[in-house]
């Protein structure tokens, strides 16, 4: 009957939606073992897939029958929660993902700041020491591009200026 179903709803979502709760309140109505039912169940949930926003009113339907004949349904359910988890865990991961970069930017530009800081010190001594707000508060571009001049210009007025130009 599902198959039979399956064929004739197809491309119509809201019949093949009426006829798997007709087909499942028929099948729990039935004096079937808990078992026996959820492996029809399983194959009515197979054959008789619904698009995603009747999938959540079907559950919704299911839970109110099950809640009447004290029979819990397991595959679409679980297949929801499933889905649901993915969806989450795919967001947890963009997160870390995010806060990983983030990390390793920063780390990066410290790096940058530490490498420019020691290539001032060498050439102009404790000047380097009236420009380290300068240099804390640069971006990643900003301070490679001074860490390129920093051997060739001959001051640090000189650095500053060409790094904003």
């Amino acid at each position: 009957m599902a198959f039979l179903a399956g064929q004739a709803c197809q491309g119509k979502p809201q019949k093949r939606f009426a006829e798997k709760i007709r087909l499942i309140k028929r099948l729990y109505h039935r004096q079937f073992s808990r078992e026996t039912i959820i492996n029809l169940f399983q194959f009515i949930d197979w054959t008789l897939q619904l698009p995603p926003h009747l999938a959540q009113q079907f559950r919704t339907d299911l839970e109110t029958l099950e809640g009447e004949i004290n029979m819990p349904y397991i595959t679409s359910i679980e297949r929801m929660a499933r889905e649901e988890g993915r969806t989450e865990g795919r967001a947890e991961e963009r997160q870390k993902l995010h806060a990983e970069r983030q990390k390793l930017h920063a780390e990066r530009r410290r790096e940058l700041i530490d490498h420019l800081t020691q290539v001032l010190a060498h050439r102009f001594g404790d000047q380097v020491n009236t420009c380290r707000e300068h240099v804390e508060q640069a971006d990643i571009e900003t301070l490679r591009t001074w860490i390129n001049q920093a051997f060739s210009v001959p001051d640090l007025l000189t650095l500053f200026d060409q790094g904003h130009s």
